[in-house]
């Protein structure tokens, strides 16, 4: 399927794997995806910035188009990324869009990029297994699960979900409930899939998965899909007439440090940024809770790291795997305290965002910014949505017209949101929090400088 030549990657044999798996099952992916594309819309933040709950609210719409979740798994599983591309860090640049696996690229986005749709006949089951499979090879690429496996546990969820809740092809499926049922069935042939490294609820798999081992550490020696891993629903794939149409909307954090090569992989694409907020505390917080968590949020195995705070409290991984993004200059901080790490995450994002920004001079034309908070207080959520759907001018269908983002249950999240969570470790992080390079950056995201402020 894919013959473009490039350089072997780190997982050329799982991209192998996934090329062979689409071809015996007919999955022929899009000619000229990249090409198709009219509309391509970034949301720009720093980890734990919100992206993922901000996505997974528009995501419930058909006005746009979507992946169903990361684009990291993609490149990484196509040698763009660290340390295939020889840049150092999680940074693209426009030479890249030709270098690397660009065919394979180009098939995998296209066979990602929809909307969520029913189960509408056993071709659409099919069609769903198969893509649960090449998920599962992104989530577990040393564990080679085979599709008929996957068709048998599919069946056995469906059915278990028809005899519990009368569910039936042709109606919305409760994704949770169906991985938990689903992943308990697999593991009565994969017992190395384990459901604590997903986004799932703890009282659906010790319902589904009572067997299942508490989960520690990074999920395999590879790792191309971070954790926790999504849930996929059934999903339309989207078609050239939606690729012209719709805008198609990407949330990675780290394409902070790839605008100018989605610009030049999406050659036809009107480019336009949403540059999504969240005031320093409560971010750094986060990837400080997230670092320290014991099932995600690995990205990269790195030579040894020696972070206080995390190689000390993790031993048996906290030396050798990077959490999150991996920004430029990240090597100077091994040694460094976890919380000053945590604070160049977030600060070089909004770095990277802002310097695109002015360098394209697109603000107000080309970019939004919204805040996080705004989109999570029951006061502004409602009409920040408004906007938000102003911008990126599609039709307010019933998802947008209807909720908000702060209706939505927590999602790749270490623990309930809670307001102000940050106060716990305020001894801990105000160092980081009033140095210069963080108090300049939040003066020009707009924040206040005084704490009481900061949600």
């Amino acid at each position: 399927m894919s013959t473009s030549r490039h350089r072997p990657g780190c997982f050329s044999d799982i991209a192998e794997r996934i090329d062979a798996l689409r071809m015996a099952r007919g999955d022929v992916p899009a000619v000229g995806f990249f090409e198709q594309v009219r509309e391509l819309v970034l949301i720009a933040s720093a980890s734990r910035g919100g992206s993922s709950v901000f996505t997974e609210f528009l995501r419930q719409s058909r006005s746009m188009t979507h992946f169903r979740g990361e684009t990291n798994a993609f490149l990484f599983l196509r040698g763009l990324g660290h340390p295939d591309t020889g840049m150092g860090s999680d940074v693209l640049e426009p030479r890249h869009a030709k270098e690397g696996d660009t065919q394979g690229l180009s098939g995998d986005f296209s066979m990602d990029v929809g909307v969520p749709c029913a189960l509408e006949t056993q071709a659409d089951v099919y069609r769903f297994s198969t893509e649960l499979t090449v998920r599962l090879h992104l989530q577990w690429p040393d564990v080679n699960v085979a599709v008929e496996d996957v068709e048998w546990a599919v069946a056995r969820a469906l059915e278990v979900l028809a005899s519990e809740r009368g569910w039936r092809l042709g109606e919305a499926l409760d994704v949770q409930a169906f991985h938990a049922i689903f992943i308990g069935h697999l593991r009565q042939r994969w017992p190395e899939i384990n459901p604590y490294y997903y986004d799932l609820s703890r009282s659906l798999i010790a319902r589904y998965c009572p067997d299942a081992p508490a989960a520690a550490g990074p999920p395999g020696p590879r790792i191309l899909e971070e954790p926790p891993f999504v849930t996929i629903a059934p999903w339309r794939r989207a078609d050239s007439q939606m690729l012209a149409e719709l805008p198609l909307v990407v949330k990675t954090p780290s394409n902070v440090y790839r605008f100018d090569f989605f610009r030049a992989l999406f050659p036809n694409a009107r480019l336009r940024v949403m540059h999504l907020t969240r005031n320093a505390a409560a971010s750094i917080n986060g990837l400080y809770d997230g670092w320290r968590y014991e099932k995600g949020f690995y990205s990269h195995r790195v030579p040894t790291l020696s972070i206080s705070g995390y190689s000390d409290v993790q031993p048996g991984w906290g030396t050798g795997w990077w959490n999150y993004d991996l920004p430029p200059g990240w090597a100077d901080l091994c040694d460094r305290r976890l919380e000053e790490v945590c604070a160049v995450q977030w600060r070089s994002a909004h770095e990277a965002t802002l310097a695109y920004l002015e360098r394209e001079q697109e603000v107000g034309r080309g970019a939004m910014r919204v805040r996080f908070e705004d989109l999570i207080s029951e006061s502004t959520a409602a009409s920040t949505v408004r906007d938000v759907v102003s911008w990126l001018g599609v039709a307010p269908d019933a998802p947008l017209r209807d909720s908000t983002p702060c209706e939505l249950p927590p999602v790749m999240a270490t623990d309930k949101p809670r307001h102000r969570r940050w106060f716990e470790k305020a001894d801990m992080l105000e160092p980081v929090l009033f140095s210069p390079e963080i108090r300049e950056m939040m003066r020009a995201l707009g924040y206040p400088l005084q704490p009481e402020a900061w949600t």
